[in-house]
């Protein structure tokens, strides 16, 4: 009989308080949205006078809005503004564009989201030096960093470090080359009796550039180990309320995405901790500390 074992991130129950009560996001927000539950979690609530939740970790990062989305949150503004509707009435109706705040926006659609760069310099404003970040490319350009072996490698320290210290992980991958957590044939019964079989199930038929958090991993040993990502996901209604289990070859080759752009994996965890973390990293020969290019400008 396989054995299963669950390694869950530190704070993935505080941050889970947070995370159970946030709608799906807004659009473009997938990366300010992965981070808010791990800010609040951390005590972060607010930052000069504002509250830390979507719309602002949106405004910090630069995020910007497709040029369509920009003029519809403008339109129900103006309505709001003339009485036509509520702004309670809008916010259920538009609330995907309903941010709060003013963003960028663009007209084309490679630019629209968040970059990294933009989710680094929100976390670096926010908390100073109380959490730092390790980003970590996948590729840079056509050179690809994450090759089975290193991500492997770097993937059974992350695991092993999880048990002893403090850290929160943020992936940037494209979500086609996942499995489709929203297809008939995922379900916990299957994913059980075929925890050794990706190929039961069907890739995602969605194709874009995604932010998403690790909440843990599951680890089913029978002689050999096949090791799946527990994403805690921005759409509720993608696998478990949100969560899905991702094997970790089918996350390798979303990372590398294999769209023109670069994704990577985001660490973000305490001062205290940053030095054993990063090297940590370091002794993975072949990898890069580095930001990378995912196609939306900051």
């Amino acid at each position: 009989m396989p054995k299963i074992s669950l390694v869950f991130l530190k704070r993935s129950g505080e941050i889970h308080k947070y995370y159970k009560n946030m709608p799906s996001q807004r659009a473009e927000s997938c990366g300010p949205y992965s981070l808010t539950p791990i800010l609040l979690a951390y005590g972060y609530n607010s930052h000069n006078g504002y509250p830390i939740d979507e719309d602002y970790l949106s405004l910090l990062a630069r995020t910007r809005l497709m040029k369509s989305e920009a003029e519809e949150r403008k339109k129900v503004l103006e309505a709001v503004a003339k009485g036509e509707l509520t702004y309670e009435e809008a916010n259920k109706e538009h609330y995907k564009v309903l941010y709060k705040y003013d963003l960028p926006y663009t007209e084309r659609e490679e630019e629209s989201g968040t970059s990294v760069q933009g989710l680094i310099h929100a976390i670096d404003v926010i908390c100073k030096d109380g959490l730092l970040t390790i980003p970590i490319p996948s590729r840079k350009g056509k050179k690809v960093l994450f090759t089975k072996r290193r991500f492997n490698k770097l993937v059974n320290y992350l695991i092993k470090l999880a048990e002893e210290i403090d850290y929160q992980i943020i992936l940037n991958l494209r979500t086609s080359h996942l499995i489709d957590p929203t297809s008939e044939e995922y379900n916990i019964v299957s994913l059980l009796l075929n925890w050794n079989k990706p190929e039961v199930f069907s890739l995602w038929n969605w194709a874009v550039g995604h932010f998403t958090a690790v909440a843990g991993f599951m680890i089913f040993s029978n002689g050999g180990k096949n090791i799946y990502f527990i994403l805690r996901d921005t759409y509720k209604n993608y696998g478990f309320y949100g969560y899905h289990l991702q094997p970790m070859e089918n996350v390798r080759r979303a990372l590398l995405r294999g769209d023109g752009r670069e994704g990577g994996l985001l660490i973000i965890v305490p001062k205290e901790h940053y030095n054993k973390l990063l090297d940590t990293v370091k002794s993975v020969k072949g990898l890069m500390i580095s930001d990378w290019d995912n196609g939306s400008p900051f």
